[in-house]
Order: structure tokens, then sequence, then C-alpha cells
């Protein structure tokens, strides 16, 4: 077994996750990209066989074809010294296997949302004529905000290639095994039915047939009739209960022909349950309080099978969605369970200062059930109102005047998404040169030019919106970090090693200026007359006279490792995000000073105003969480979960909606800021 701090090619080993049939993963130190990962590696008494090596290498070429926030990205795959290995993102989850045996049958919008989620990952891949053959619960891991990802391709088979798998053996788990896989490989549908086991699962925190006896649980599986969750719990509605039966039906033909389909008929079933309970209240009589709910009818009707345990105890009540903490003690517990399963695809699990942190978060009410609340403890309605989908790791965005189209940079990816902010769809890719790492963009007035920062190479590319494709690279100094455009079209950039502030057109770099020393993120009055620089080493805001270009007239103390800015539209106020500080710096700029500094979450990247003035919106990195700050009072109002490690924050100029781009799950979370 490898020790800690082993090197593999450019990855520092530092601690063994878990292991299984198809390899060994590592939480390793990626020395050559400065960041931690998840590695995966084949055995070396597997290397020799060449069944076990073309497995491990499917899985690899099956996922980095994937291109779905609920898969797990990779970020490489091949060989080091004969040596297969993946390297994927490293994350923060616990798997539902584990998760269900700590807290139990989850409640019925919680097990759906999974669920639905677990499908989208699912038509994603039979889209790509992918089956994943081995749907099940700890192959599901929930990261923050339930966030889902489908783990473990190791067994997926390619609809249109030949099998890899030993002559005879069916791959899979029993427990979640539709009828078919026992004669053969099966359709996409074998998906289809483990999924509906899932949710069976989910709801009532028993698998659909709890028997450990293999031909048991064989025959369960071909002859007995699927589950009924309403049985378990009265909280259960009998449409939910038609769902799982035709998930689980033994003809794949009378199944869903998609995943996406089961989600959304359980969707449908879960909104029939609430009317019908809201129904019922409805037609008590005026005081005499809730109705009885109804009960699990007896009889023989419900008696299971003699080869089966009976059912497990119904629900007494409705069990209403709970606030759900996960402190460390139990998520540790549930990493127990995680080291012993097969892991693919996988997430590693971190615990230690991270769970520190979260608990602390938790303390302060930034990070517990993924509701929202207002300064006063109300609880308010969630406000993020769509998911989309993008590149790997993005890190920031742009919104042209008319609200209709957003751009955002995938750094990982080397790619710009261009998404239609109508339907909340991507409509385009923009491919960057290979290492150029994306980050910081900005628009042109008329938005038919995008100015993108690539930290990688050191340039920033001038891309061409409506061909889609970049016209030239400009060369500019070390570690250019952030980019503004003004309402005239000239580009400002800050170049972090360079220590200085770049002015651009189209062309070429026109001319720079020195200073502070770490500067971070930009910003410009529209007219492009005053410039806002912060430092991120010396904890200052530095004021800029564009028009001369000259050196900083003014520098001003804002806190720790300072990094997002935002100017008011009066040039009368800025907002500074602290990293280190968890807070928001309110900066007076006639006066030269801070007048007040709001707390908002873990680890502030990114700041942006409503355009109203009235609003600013934080993106917390660490915490997963926008904070939404009312400007007249200096204090957060709300906080509102978003995705998987939050970066950049924007505004559409309509002011109707707000966008974060999340680096940890490649997606955009979209904010209604009517209610902010």
């Amino acid at each position: 077994m490898p020790l800690r701090g082993q090197m593999f090619g450019p990855y520092r080993l530092e601690g063994l996750i878990g292991q299984g049939g198809m390899g060994e993963v590592h939480r390793a130190f990626d020395v050559e990209r400065s960041r931690l990962v998840a590695l995966k590696r084949m055995p070396h008494h597997l290397g020799s066989d060449p069944e076990f090596r073309a497995r491990f290498s499917a899985e690899a070429q099956i996922a980095a074809r994937m291109r779905n926030p609920h898969v797990i990205p990779i970020h490489d795959y091949g060989q080091i010294d004969g040596q297969p290995f993946i390297d994927m993102r490293l994350v923060d989850g616990v798997d539902l296997k584990s998760r269900l045996e700590v807290e139990g049958a989850l409640p019925p919008e919680q097990a759906v949302a999974i669920v639905a989620q677990v499908a989208s990952a699912l038509d994603a891949a039979h889209a790509e004529g992918l089956v994943h053959r081995d749907v099940k619960p700890s192959n599901i891991l929930t990261a923050d905000g339930d966030f889902v990802y489908l783990i473990d391709f190791g067994l997926a088979r390619d609809m249109a290639a030949s099998r890899v798998t030993r002559t005879g053996v069916a791959m899979g788990t029993l427990a979640y095994m539709a009828p078919e896989r026992f004669a053969g490989p099966g359709d996409h549908r074998v998906d289809v039915y483990g999924l509906a086991c899932i949710l069976h699962e989910a709801l009532t925190g028993s698998a659909p047939f709890p028997v450990d006896d293999f031909l048991a649980i064989m025959g369960a599986h071909v002859t007995a009739p699927p589950p009924k969750p309403s049985a378990f719990r009265a909280d259960v509605s009998s449409a939910m209960d038609a769902v799982v039966a035709r998930g689980m039906h033994k003809d794949p033909q009378q199944r869903y022909a998609r995943a996406g389909d089961l989600a959304a008929a359980a969707r449908a079933a879960l909104a029939d349950g609430s009317a019908r309970q809201r129904q019922a209240y409805a037609s008590a009589p005026t005081g005499s309080g809730p109705v009885d709910r109804p009960r699990m009818p007896s009889g023989p009707s419900r008696t299971p099978p003699p080869s089966m345990p009976p059912p497990m105890r119904p629900l007494a009540s409705p069990t209403r969605p709970r606030r759900r903490i996960l402190r460390p003690s139990v998520l540790i517990t549930a990493v127990a369970s995680v080291l012993t399963v097969v892991l693919g695809i996988c997430a590693a699990v971190l615990v230690g200062d991270e769970l520190a942190d979260r608990e602390h978060a938790d303390d302060a009410g930034l990070f517990d059930s993924g509701v929202s609340t207002d300064g006063d403890g109300e609880v308010l309605p969630a406000s993020v109102v769509a998911t989309i989908g993008i590149g790997r790791s993005p890190r920031n965005l742009a919104i042209t005047a008319d609200s209709a189209r957003l751009y955002a940079t995938n750094r990982d990816d080397d790619t710009i998404s261009v998404v239609d902010t109508t339907t909340d769809s991507v409509v385009g890719t923009v491919e960057l040169a290979e290492g150029d790492g994306p980050e910081g963009i900005a628009l042109s007035p008329d938005g038919s030019t995008s100015f993108v920062v690539n930290h990688g190479s050191s340039t920033v590319a001038v891309v061409d919106n409506e061909r889609g494709a970049p016209r030239r690279a400009i060369p500019v100094a070390t570690s250019p970090t952030d980019v503004v455009v003004d309402e005239n079209g000239h580009a400002f950039v800050t170049a972090n090693d360079g220590a200085a502030v770049l002015e651009l057109d189209t062309e070429e770099v026109l001319r720079a200026v020195s200073v502070g020393a770490r500067p971070q993120s930009l910003a410009v009055s529209a007219d492009g007359s005053l410039g806002a620089v912060t430092d991120a080493e010396n904890g200052t805001l530095m004021l800029m006279d564009l028009l001369e270009f000259s050196t900083p007239f003014d520098e001003i103390t804002v806190g720790t490792a300072p990094d997002g800015v935002t100017l008011s539209d009066d040039l009368e106020t800025a907002y500074v995000v602290n990293i280190e500080d968890d807070s928001v710096a309110v900066v007076d700029l006639v006066e030269g000073a801070v007048v007040t500094r709001v707390p908002v979450g873990d680890r502030p990247i990114s700041v942006a105003l409503h355009p109203d003035g009235q609003t600013a919106y934080v993106t917390n990195n660490d915490s997963n969480t926008l904070s939404v700050i009312d400007t007249a009072a200096n204090r957060v109002v709300e906080t509102v979960r978003v995705g998987l490690w939050p970066e950049a924050v924007a505004v559409a100029p309509d002011g109707l909606r707000a966008y974060v781009v999340n680096a940890g799950d490649g997606t955009v979370s979209v904010v209604d800021t009517a209610r902010g």
C-alpha cells in the first residue's frame, strides 16, 4: 500500500479513500496544477489482465465523454509507469446508502429530488449510447445542498460496442437488478428499473426486496409484484405506488422509456399527494383539527411472500421536510461506510478542517437545510429557479445588455459556454486554445465581442461572438485575473503576478501602469474614468484615474485578502469581498474609508449590485451559498443555497435575475432577484 507523501507521476498521494476490485482511490495533490484531486489507480496485480485493463480504460473514456453536471468530471486519464489511472474532481459528499443507514427514509420531496438528478445523469449517458448497469444507492453521491452525482461507471456498457465482462457472470448488484439481466445484458431500461428501486428505498429506507438469499432475491425480481411505498408510510400516495410499479415492471417494454419520464411521474405523484393532503385538511369539520391520515390496510393483500421478511413499520404520521444538518460525527460515520464499497468514478469525502468549517457555518445559520432565511430568521422560499449544466470548473460570466445571452468561462475545458437566458439552455460553445485556462470575461457594449482573460497562457482572447470563435490572443503580463469593459468599449485587465493594470483594444495592449503588490479584481465606472482595484496581498482597495492612467491616487485598507469589487452608479460607494475575513467591506469613496463590514458566508469571492442599487449579491465559495445584502441597512437579509463552490455572480441588466457560476459542479444557478 503506498505511503502518505509518495509520488505517482505528478501526484502526491495524501491518503487512501477507498478500494475495490477495479482499483484504489486516493486523495492526491496534483503538484503541476496545484489542486487536490481524487486519483483512481488500477491495482498492480491486475495489470497483466487484459480484460481488467480494458474495463478500466473504458471507464475513463466513458466518464470523459459525459458532460452532465451530475456526473463527476474527469480531469485526466492514461498510464504512469504502465499503471492506468484516472484523475477526477475531489468532491465532499456522502453516498446515498450510507445516508439512508444514518437518516432512514427521506422526506418524499427530498427523495424525488435526488431521483430526478440521477435521472438527468442516466438520460445523458443513454444519449451517449451508454448503459450504467449498476444503479444503486452506494453509487449515488449526495453533496452539499443535496446536489447529486451518479458515480462508478466501471460496469457501464457501450450499447454499440462489444461486452467486456467475464463470460457467464451477471455484472451488477442483485438488489437493484432488472429481471432481464439474469438472462442477458438488457438495454437502457435496466437503469430505469434500478432507479425505480432507488425511489422506493429513498421513500421507505428499505430495498424493494430486502432478502439476503441469492435465489430468493432473483425470484422476487422475476416473479414478485413491485412493492408499494404507501404501505410503509402514510404520507406517500398511491400515485407514487404506480410510479414504482411501472418503473419496476417485469416487461421492459412496459416501463418508462426514459429515466427522466420516471422522475417527471414521481414529481406529479408528489403533487398529487400534497393536493390530497390539503383536501383532507380542508374537508375536516371546523374545530376538529387535522383529519386522520390513511393507515396501512391489513389483510392478505399486504402479506409479503414467505421468503421475504415483513415490511418495515409504517410511519405513524406524515413526515414534514426535515432540517438536515450533517455534523462531523454523522459525516465521519458515513465515510466509514463509503470506504467499504467499490469506488468507480468516485468522489472523495473530505473530513477534518473542512468539516469543522462546515460545523461553524451551521452554527451561523448558513449551512443547514437548504432553505433561505431573512435577517430575522423568517423562512423564505428557495429562489434558485433553474440550474444549467455548462463546462468544467466555470470561473466567470458576462451578460449582454439586453439580458438575452450569458457567456461563462470554463477553465478546465478551455471553453466558453453560451447560454440563452430565455430558455435557460446552452446554445453554443466557443473553443479556446488548449491550456488557456479562461477565467475573467467581459463583453463589448453591443455584445458582439468577448474579452477573455486566459490565466494559463497569460493572454487575452478576443472572441467574435457572432461566429463563436476567437479572433486573436493578445499576450499580456503574467497571470492575468480580471477584465472589465467600459461603455466606450475600452478593456482593462489586472495582471496578478505582473502587478499592473492594462488597457487594451481588440488588437493589442495600449498602455500599462504598475499598481500594488498583487492586483486581483477590478471595477470600472461606466464612463471609464474611475477604476477600483483590489490588492490581495496588501488588503487594500486602490483607486485610479483611468483617463490619466497613472498610479493609484488613493489606497484604502479594506480587509484580509480582498477579491471581488463593485461600484455604485453614483460612484460614492464600493463593495469589496474579503476572502479571509468572511465579510464585505462597504467603502465610502468620498471619505476614502470603510464605513462597515457585513459578515457573510465562508470564503466570499464575488459581489454584484442589482441595477436599482438596493441589493448586493455575494458568492460564498465554501458555504455553497449566495448572500443577499440590503444596501440601505448593510445587512444580510437572505442566504440562498446555490451550487457547489460558487465563484462569480452577475445580475442581468434588466434586474430580473442573478446568475452564479459554480466551479464544483459545472453549473449556473439562476436566482430570482425579485425576491432578493
